[in-house]
């Protein structure tokens, strides 16, 4: 019968994993063998070869088989009691290294997943299966009574004595709430290391020697856990033992051991790159510290390749049974006692390490894994080896990842790979099939190129039963993805980690914490880069999965005494509790605020109230999260308010706000930080400061939650700190939204001396971003009238957030954090200080680097721009911060059209398509259908966008001090704009306005406006356009407040210098944003007469755009004209609602008479054929219904037989020289602070199209006739090769000096080509039913008494609505000219 020293001797030395004894491939051969030569069988040779079999699979992570085998051993006596003895010992250690898994030892799992794991699998119990052994010594020998007990002490040491040990450890966190314990404690681990003594001793006496060291090896990690700092003389008791016994496996492990005690502290490992693999359910994962290796505990050899040992190293005898106490010089047979200058150690500092200091322990412990290597190659174990290649692959990702290095290009990128890949390679060699699954997870995190390859990993761990080896792989990356968010404040590569965890834990099914955890993190993170819609996608999934947790966690009948019962439920609540928090600050910003909450979350709400006086819910929660959907309700309905043009119900939603009964009621910080968020945007600056001097230093944020008990709330002095750090962080930005400047200069100190590096480093537990905290205080200092430091603060968060934009995934990604209002105001502080940096400028001096204490210049010299501030054209570089930030989406997107695949493309198209789709609360049945298709296809396109992704945003080279500063330069920004045009360039933010003139020469003028904020502008452009929209154009209107408001809105332009800048000019291009992108741009006032009345008048996203529409523009001789029109009718308005459009039906007919072509019905024309006209046309003219979602932009429509959205524009390419939507609306869309608008305008463009024209309201539909009329006709026939600017500022000129009598002889020259039409076949009754009759009336209505006041053509309402965007100065090569005079002459229309 095989006993415990053949089976030791048969798995090279011991049975244990983390010995790295035997390589299991080869093992697998002498398994075969011993099959195959196997004599006659008999129930011992079968137990024996079980037996092996079984231990086999424990070493390759298959607990799965090996349970099976075992319980084979154990299950009714088949075998003998001897037998089954054994089956129970081996059963133990096996349920102990699914609970302890062995690569992860150093981890305590202790959390809400492993609470579920031991819900659903209650019967998985060492301590059972060593009861039985111990209750049946009577059916073992001496030798399986050893095993058993050597068994029973390695688990009684991962379960007891290991935590118990790190309870006495002065650096880990919780240290001290033990001290009334640590007597008890000490002496419980003191017996447990006397009886692991003599166990040793016995092993010894057996014959056992490399069990005796994995012993001392036990022994020395208990030590290790407490922090003895001589820990490491059982080390080398330890190698002075395998030494002797020319060991080469144990020397190798000694020096394995010895690069970790280096590398780690002694509560994690450089396998899970120094962190703390806890399970905590706080806002930030609990610790995500890497904890740097103290120096007081490091054990440093100089010459780590010679074999001496270092003198100050007393070692001790080879004999075991004098093993003396490292610490205290007493033998291990007696308790462990404090001395008395250690009684009561104090806490070390866990930052007295630096880095550097840290990398060179590093360094050092890379020299020990060298030393292991040569022993391991001595030895030929590839399972060593492979160890060796993954620690040093764990150091060089720690030493990369350190903040002050995470954000530059990696110097070790090629080593880690290479050393990633060998370690693969060896342990799939060796068959070591658990350390194959660790490799691969690094391989993940370090490459982050196809995360949906973690599924793999949990479904290996959960078909293997293994499963908390895989909750460990899913926490690892869990906490690298935290320490990237908080620590080096890279939105990407936590995004990245998150997604690789949550791809692991999606394949298993016990831990849906942690799955909610992963997916509330990645809705935090996505809704602050303002990415809304994937925040909500997160949502939806968490609201899908909390019945089945639920279920999970509390029992059916939950047992009031169950501990388990009880933190189990406890745990439900707070991610409940978290996930409600999230839902209300993302969910109502991308609906109808009316409607919320939806069923889904009011089920979630009203669970919570059901609960509320259970831990850790508390009516202050619940009181809390009331008045922030009331909060939330109230921005979402302003913010819809000012998107329709309605001036004052939005100030009425905020007054109804101020003044309702609970909200004044509420003296928290969190309450009046929301009244003061309400004042600011109304524009009662002074009851905003009322509030805000009410507020003290010393407030807090409510306390949300109870404290419920170990595991589950985190370390409550570490919280507390962390609740005033960010009560701290609310009331500066209170302060600053207030323009309460000098108490945000004192709360600024505060702050740094809270959290030291708060404004200067990448790491902080808030929800800002490393460039939001750069942002706000260089605004703080710059109101100090400290520009160095403030221009200095600007440029990092510029360079940080560069960095984010290159690294983020999709176009759509970068879009929507560039059109963040943080990211909009920073840009404009750039370009403010860059333009108002002259020697003049009081307090302005060279940018130079800052004496000041609290910054780590180290951070900032990081990012140096290689900007010398004493030489350069200061105008220019503001320009350039300018195009840097604007309309990201167009001008990128169509940048990069050239060079993309078309199945990329399309798979752009598809996921932009599915997300708008998702976050949709009430799809069409045709909506959904087409949903339910994309979602199948999810994966596909996904993988393809991120890999194309990722190859295009490879990590940037930082060490190139110009580094992508700009995407172009100022010359070749010139170049873009025509010789006849000057560029206006309005920015506008909450510090006023800036303004450059430009033409080809270059920036002629640069001026700033403190008065002339964002606010101002909005009210004067809410105000102008309620006022224009009041008269409709009626002759009888009352003018005085269109021109109060804008004469207001045409300061612009109104100034001197831009005034003799224009009158050079025949074209003026504007460069818009925001707001003022809702104005008629051509109806500024310009020397007391409107704009366009003078000069030609477009506007660009961007130069960036107009110099890419520019050099792209391709010269064809296709001159195709496409014309597209609804008319409608009765019975089509009464089937679908939308009234009918005759004047856009003759409209249409006009233009296609023109042109020389035909009209295409709009009912009839297809989504696909509409994409194919715009494809081939150079001109697209379509006059039908516009409609603009207030909520999705994306998914504003124009009406065709399918509705063709703004999205639809992502899946088109198109070298079409003019589209012209005669439609309501179809101007519009959402336009964000930088200048990017998401509506029809920019995405026509961003498809190709060279220029555009829209409304910006709801035109007279008579007067847009005449509109079109007059421009197509000076287009093709009037004047030869005009430009599109030429040609609309002539139709408009037209438009505005007609008069009704002549409108009306107008409009009977259209009746007489009705007749002709009609004379010719053409049929145009067709197309519009009843025309000629509809004209006829119009006319008829026109000569009577009121009629004449029905339309006043000089009122901007009637002829500025349509908006030309893009490249306006495209020449249009009139062939048609000779022609179309011959027509318009025989049909005796006279030109007006």
């Amino acid at each position: 019968m095989m006993d415990f020293r053949e089976i030791c001797d048969f798995f090279g030395g011991t049975v244990f994993y983390d010995d790295l004894r035997g390589d299991l491939t080869d093992i697998r051969r002498k398994l075969s063998s011993l099959y195959s030569e196997s004599p006659l069988p008999s129930i011992n040779n079968t137990a024996k070869l079980i037996l092996l079999e079984a231990v086999w699979n424990l070493l390759t992570g298959d607990f799965n088989n090996a349970a099976i085998l075992l319980h084979s051993l154990t299950d009714d006596g088949i075998y003998g009691p001897r037998w089954c003895f054994r089956g129970h010992a081996y059963t133990g250690l096996m349920i102990t290294w699914i609970e302890f898994p062995p690569l992860f030892k150093q981890c305590d799992l202790s959390g809400p997943s492993l609470l579920t794991w031991r819900k659903r699998s209650p019967a998985i119990r060492a301590a059972l299966e060593f009861v039985y052994c111990h209750d049946h010594k009577q059916d073992a020998t001496v030798m399986d009574i050893l095993e058993f007990r050597v068994f029973y002490e390695i688990n009684k040491f991962y379960s007891r004595t290991k935590l118990s040990a790190f309870k006495l450890n002065p650096t880990v966190e919780g240290y001290e709430d033990h001290q009334n314990v640590r007597d008890d404690l000490l002496k419980e681990v003191s017996a447990s290391q006397s009886q692991r003594l003599q166990l040793l001793q016995r092993a010894l006496d057996l014959g056992l020697v490399a069990v005796s060291a994995y012993l001392t090896r036990l022994m020395y990690e208990a030590a290790h856990s407490m922090g003895i700092s001589a820990s490491h003389l059982l080390l080398e008791s330890l190698r002075e033992r395998y030494t002797v016994s020319g060991d080469e496996v144990g020397i190798g492990l000694y020096w394995l051991v010895r690069g970790d005690h280096n590398a780690s502290p002694s509560f994690t490992s450089p396998l899970v790159l120094n962190f703390d693999i806890a399970d905590c359910p706080d806002d930030y994962g609990g610790v995500s510290t890497m904890f740097q290796q103290l120096q007081a505990n490091v054990y440093v050899t100089q010459h780590t390749d010679q074999q001496t040992i270092p003198s100050s190293v007393k070692v001790a005898e080879q004999n075991t049974s004098s093993i003396t106490n490292p610490r205290h010089g007493s033998s291990f047979t007696t308790p462990l006692e404090e001395s008395e200058e250690s009684s009561s150690p104090s806490r070390p500092d866990l930052r007295s390490t630096s880095e550097r200091e840290f990398v060179n322990m590093l360094c050092t412990a890379r020299d020990c894994y060298g030393q292991a290597e040569a022993h391991f190659k001595n030895a030929q174990s590839a399972r060593g080896l492979a160890a060796v290649a993954l620690r040093k692959a764990c150091t060089l990702i720690m030493e990369d990842i350190q903040p002050y290095r995470s954000w530059k290009t990696s110097k070790h990128h090629s080593n880690i790979q290479e050393l990633l890949t060998r370690s693969q390679e060896l342990s799939r060699l060796s068959g070591d099939i658990q350390l194959q699954k660790l490799i691969q997870t690094h391989s993940l995190l370090v490459e982050m190129t196809n995360p949906i390859s973690g599924r793999a990993l949990g479904r290996w761990a959960e078909s293997s039963q293994n499963d908390l080896f895989g909750l460990c792989l899913a926490l690892l990356t869990f906490r690298v993805a935290q320490y990237f968010r908080y620590h080096c404040g890279s939105m990407t590569m936590a995004i990245k980690s998150l997604e690789v965890s949550r791809q692991i834990v999606k394949s298993m099914t016990g831990f849906r914490t942690l799955w909610f955890q992963i997916k509330l993190a990645e809705a935090s993170i996505s809704k602050s880069q303002g990415n809304l819609p994937w925040a909500k996608i997160w949502h939806g999934h968490l609201k899908d999965i909390w019945p089945q947790l639920f279920s999970q966690l509390v029992s059916s009948e939950p047992d009031p005494s169950s501990e388990l019962d009880i933190q189990g439920s406890a745990t439900f609540d707070i991610f409940i509790m978290r996930t409600m928090e999230s839902i209300i600050s993302v969910d109502i910003n991308l609906g109808d605020p009316s409607t919320f909450p939806p069923k889904s979350t009011q089920d979630l709400l009203n669970l919570i109230e059901v609960r509320r006086y259970q831990p850790p819910i508390t009516q202050q929660w619940l009181s809390t999260q009331k008045l922030h959907i009331k909060y939330q309700k109230t921005i979402r309905k302003h913010k819809r308010c000012l998107q329709r043009g309605e001036l004052k119900e939005a100030s009425l939603s905020l007054k109804v706000f101020l003044e309702d009964q609970d909200v004044r009621s509420r003296y928290d910080l969190q309450a009046r930080s929301y009244i003061i968020d309400i004042a600011v945007l109304l524009g009662d600056e002074v009851l905003a400061r009322e509030v805000l001097s009410r507020i003290h230093d010393h407030d807090l944020l409510p306390q949300l939650y109870m404290t419920i008990g170990r595991g589950f709330s985190t370390d409550e002095i570490r919280e507390e700190k962390r609740r005033s750090l960010r009560s701290l962080e609310v009331i500066l930005l209170c302060s600053i939204k207030a323009g309460v400047w000098a108490r945000a200069s004192h709360l600024l100190q505060l702050l740094e001396t809270a959290s030291p590096g708060f404004f200067t480093s990448k790491t902080s537990y808030t929800q800002l971003w490393p460039w939001q905290r750069c942002l706000y205080a260089g605004l703080v200092h710059e109101k100090e009238q400290q520009y160095n430091l403030a221009m200095l603060y600007f440029l990092q968060s510029w360079a940080f957030i560069k960095v984010s934009q290159m690294s983020i995934g999709t176009q759509d990604e970068r879009r929507l954090l560039w059109d963040s209002p943080d990211v909009v105001r920073l840009v404009a502080a750039l370009a403010r200080r860059s333009l108002m940096w002259e020697a003049n400028q009081p307090g302005v001096t060279k940018l130079e680097p800052t004496t000041d204490t609290r910054i780590d210049t180290r951070i900032f010299n990081i990012f140096a721009m290689g900007v010398d501030y004493g030489d350069i054209k200061h105008f220019n570089e503001a320009l350039m911060f300018l195009e840097s930030g604007r309309a990201q989406h167009v001008w990128e997107t169509s940048f990069n059209n050239g060079g993309v695949p078309y199945e990329v493309i399309e798979a752009n198209y598809k996921y932009r398509m599915w997300i708008q789709l998702n976050i949709k609360d009430l799809r069409t049945d045709k909506e959904e259908e087409e949903f339910q298709r994309l979602d199948k296809e999810k994966d596909e396109f996904s993988a393809l966008l991120y890999s194309s992704a990722f190859e295009e945003n490879s990590q940037p080279d930082l060490s190139n001090p110009r580094w992508n500063v700009f995407p172009f330069t100022v010359p070749e920004l010139l170049e873009s704009i025509p010789s006849n045009a000057i560029v206006i360039y309005p920015t506008f933010s909450d510090e006023g306005m800036m303004l450059l003139a430009i033409d080809r020469t270059g920036i002629k003028v640069g001026g700033f406006a403190a008065e002339v904020t964002t606010k101002v502008l909005r009210t004067g452009v809410l105000a102008y356009l309620n006022e224009l929209q009041t008269g409709k154009g009626r002759v009888d209107s009352d003018p005085s407040g269109l021109d109060l408001f804008g004469m207001i809105l045409s300061r612009v332009i109104s100034n001197e210098p831009v005034e003799r800048c224009i009158a050079a000019r025949e074209h003026v291009i504007f460069v818009p944003s925001g707001d003022f992108m809702r104005v008629p741009l051509g109806a500024l006032k310009y020397k007391n007469d409107y704009l366009i009345l003078q000069k030609q008048v477009s506007q660009v996203p961007s130069l960036s755009a107009l110099r890419h529409l520019r050099r792209n523009r391709q010269e064809s001789s296709n001159s195709s004209v496409s014309v597209i029109a609804q008319p409608g009718s009765i019975a089509r308005a009464k089937a679908t609602g939308e009234r009918a459009l005759p004047m856009a039906g003759i409209e249409a007919k006009l233009v296609a008479m023109l042109a020389g072509t035909k009209v295409s019905n709009a009912k009839d024309v297809t989504r696909k054929q509409f994409q194919e006209d715009l494809q081939k046309s150079q001109f697209l003219h379509i006059c039908t219904h516009g409609y603009s979602d207030a909520d999705f932009a994306m998914n504003s429509y124009i009406s065709l037989q399918d509705q063709f959205r703004v999205i639809d524009m992502l899946a088109v390419r198109t070298q079409v020289q003019l589209v012209t939507f005669s439609a309501c609306l179809s101007g519009m869309g959402h336009a964000s602070e930088s200048g990017d608008m998401q509506g029809f305008s920019y995405a026509i463009l961003a498809a190709g199209a060279n220029a555009y024209i829209g409304a910006l309201w709801n035109a007279n539909d008579v007067a847009t006739m005449i509109h079109m009329w007059y421009f197509y006709q000076t287009l093709f026939a009037a004047l030869e090769n005009p430009s599109l600017a030429l040609a609309w500022q002539f139709a408009t000129r037209l438009l505005y000096e007609l008069t009704v009598p002549k409108a009306i002889k107008l409009l009977e020259s259209f009746v007489l080509l009705w007749d002709h039409w009609e004379e010719r076949g053409e049929k145009p009754n067709d197309l519009v039913l009843n025309g000629r009759k509809k004209l006829t009336v119009l006319i008829r209505d026109l000569k009577t008494e009121n009629g004449s006041k029905m339309i006043d053509f000089k009122h901007p309402y009637i002829w500025a609505p349509f908006v030309m965007v893009g490249n306006a100065s495209t020449i249009v090569q009139s062939s048609r000219h000779s022609e179309m005079l011959r027509k318009i002459q025989e049909m005796n229309i006279k030109k007006n």
